[in-house]
């Protein structure tokens, strides 16, 4: 006989039995699926990301997709699909999932640099991006959406899905469901973002999880069409930003630092030798100040078709964190040093002669913009350096070792192996060597660094000591 003292526990229970979650069954059935860490599904092992893909039934122009994350921490109160041309993060359409109090909500945002710039026009958004499904709880969050392809390159926030793209899987902490906050950028963290390992086409037919198929040709990308409006491959757009970075580098360091030095301290050097009528020490100060600006002009340039001709740097319809970051202090504090440089060579045409009793302003005027710009540059300098991975030549050497792990992953498999060595096993024993290698080199390097900066702090020393005043 039936328990009426049962029912209300029975209905208690009923909610959670049907919470929403990501069915891995489906998998290579009816959608497609990226599970990382690799057949974390079959395993029981936990999965940090979980994403599928499959085309609409009712509108061939909209796509199906699922996003569920574990919650390391209390603080993660995300999870985002990023929507790129390449492997790297930047100048790309986001969708993310956010939670709001008990429920999920679902937003379309656009990541101009490393930063993450909302949707601010929700009626847009209503109808490009459509929630079917949503599911939080202290383990994990989930979400099902609708999402429609965009033919339009202008914009920025709904991407052409109809194009393979790159996968970036994202979790972190928000200000609020439309306002999502940077992700962890410390590769040994469980949040890390995932990024595919090649293009996928999210139109395509389930054939199986892209846990096994994901890799299975990274150069294939090398034929994708460009975007931006020079249509640009994303390798194209890096390596102009880091032409940008190597120009401004030797600009500020190589020439604006050594034309300082030149004028304060070779004044009274080679006193009576004077080509074309000047002293040595003016005409190292003005080539080498106006090679400079010429540098800073291309770097600029350069930064600038990188970025598909937008400004990344702070902006008023931007909030707090996207223009106090990383990206947002070095764009706005490298244009400022930049406009500083330019308007040098115009005042030092329009300034007065040397014994004109106003000349000592130009000479205050001057010293003080030189100064300025040259403190701004470094601020800029180091933040590139230290945050921007795009720089660093040990990051690129590391990137290159991981794709050398992969082709060789991916023809092991090629052979038909019949025990082939797990994927996350193996790269783990690799990766290890490879970071090993890694740390050497950064210490090297670290080591040679400072001993040329000892030695040219040693030789400024005994110059300024040995200088007679």
């Amino acid at each position: 006989m039936f328990n009426a003292h049962l029912l209300p526990l029975i209905l208690l229970l009923l909610p959670i039995a049907t919470k929403a979650a990501f069915d891995g069954s489906k998998c290579g059935k009816v959608k497609n699926c990226v599970e990382y860490p690799t057949k974390c599904l079959t395993s029981g092992s936990t999965c940090e990301y979980l994403f599928s893909y499959q085309q609409d039934s009712d509108d061939p122009d909209q796509v199906v997709m699922e996003l569920q994350t574990q919650r390391s921490t209390s603080q993660v109160a995300y999870i985002s699909v990023g929507f790129s041309a390449d492997n790297q993060m930047g100048e790309d359409a986001v969708t993310h999932c956010a939670v709001a109090g008990e429920n999920v909500e679902a937003h379309l945002s656009q990541n101009p640099g490393k930063s993450n710039t909302p949707q601010k026009d929700l009626q847009s958004e209503k109808s490009i991006l459509q929630l079917m499904n949503s599911e939080v709880t202290g383990d994990y969050i989930y979400c099902q959406f609708k999402q429609k392809s965009s033919l339009n390159s202008n914009d920025l926030f709904t991407p052409d899905l109809s194009k393979p793209v790159y996968i970036l899987l994202a979790r972190g902490p928000a200000s609020s469901p439309t306002s999502i906050r940077p992700h962890s950028f410390d590769p040994s963290s469980n949040d890390f973002p995932y990024v595919s390992a090649k293009p996928l086409n999210l139109f395509k037919r389930a054939e199986g999880s892209d846990s096994t198929t994901k890799q299975d040709n990274p150069e294939s990308s090398n034929n994708q069409a460009g975007s931006g409006p020079f249509s640009l491959q994303g390798s194209t757009k890096l390596w102009l930003i880091r032409f940008h970075g190597v120009l401004m580098i030797i600009a500020w360091l190589g020439c604006v630092a050594v034309a300082i030095y030149s004028a304060r301290y070779l004044r009274k050097i080679w006193p009576n030798t004077t080509p074309m009528g000047l002293k040595i020490w003016f005409h190292i100060h003005r080539t080498l100040n106006v090679c400079a600006v010429v540098l800073m002009l291309l770097a600029a340039l350069s930064i600038f078709i990188g970025k598909d001709l937008r400004w990344t740097g702070p902006w008023l319809d931007r909030d707090a964190d996207q223009n106090l970051s990383a990206g947002g202090i070095h764009s706005a504090a490298g244009l400022i040093a930049t406009l500083l440089a330019i308007t040098q060579p115009i005042g030092a045409l329009l300034r007065c002669s040397n014994e004109h009793p106003k000349r000592p302003i130009f000479n205050g005027v001057h010293h003080t913009i030189g100064y300025l710009g040259l403190s701004l540059a470094l601020i800029s300098i180091i933040i590139a350096v230290f945050k921007f991975n795009t720089l660093e030549v040990l990051r690129i050497r590391a990137n290159r070792e991981h794709q050398r792990v992969t082709a060789i992953e991916l023809h092991s498999r090629a052979k038909g192996n019949s025990n082939p060595t797990p994927s996350d096993s193996y790269y783990y024993q690799t990766q290890k060597i490879a970071n090993t290698k890694h740390s050497r080199a950064s210490q090297i390097l670290f080591a040679v660094f400072a001993l040329i900066c000892s030695a040219a702090t040693a030789l400024l020393v005994l110059h300024l000591v040995s200088t007679k005043s």
